[in-house]
């Protein structure tokens, strides 16, 4: 069954609560997400995981915030008003300050060309919308930030196995 938002069980917090919860050495993560739905339940899971969290609305916003503060990591929604999530990749790929951003595409634009698309644009991974859990968009900024950073593989391959056993384990001792 594919994960489903409106199931999650996630909890709005207030724009405040977030700040305070963010600390001034985590990483920066823009939320590109016209969604309000989305936009919440990724702005929570993310703060609660302890990264700042910055949303913009639409792809003109979006690349507004990026030149005023570029963030650590994007994670970009290709639907979106004013601007596509497509032509928001082009421009910051062309700019020097944004060129190597790591950007996590979260869309549900499957298919396969769109796929290809989003990777030829220069998007670092690419997952659907309503096939990712919240746990493993999580997962998947902890890689790209890692490896923009240069830490060793095989220390996110040990936390990728711990994280994938832990479910499993839970099971068998159940």
């Amino acid at each position: 069954m594919a994960w489903n938002p409106l199931l999650a069980g996630e909890t709005e917090r207030k724009a405040g609560e977030e700040e305070k919860m963010g600390r001034a050495d985590s990483p920066t993560i823009l939320i590109v997400e016209d969604d309000m739905l989305f936009q919440s339940i990724y702005r929570a899971r993310l703060t609660q995981e302890g990264y700042s969290v910055k949303v913009a609305s639409d792809g003109e916003d979006a690349l507004r915030e990026m030149e005023t503060s570029p963030p650590d990591i994007v994670l970009l929604d290709l639907v979106l008003p004013r601007l596509s999530g497509y032509e928001v990749l082009t421009r910051m790929r062309a700019n020097p300050t944004l060129a190597d951003v790591p950007v996590i595409v979260l869309t549900n634009k499957g298919e396969p060309e769109d796929v290809q698309r989003g990777m030829e644009k220069g998007a670092t991974d690419y997952l659907i919308k309503t096939v990712a859990h919240p746990k493993e968009v999580v997962w998947k900024i902890r890689q790209a930030i890692s490896e923009k950073a240069g830490e060793p593989v095989h220390l996110r391959v040990a936390v990728k196995e711990r994280e994938l056993d832990a479910p499993r384990l839970a099971e068998i001792s159940g």
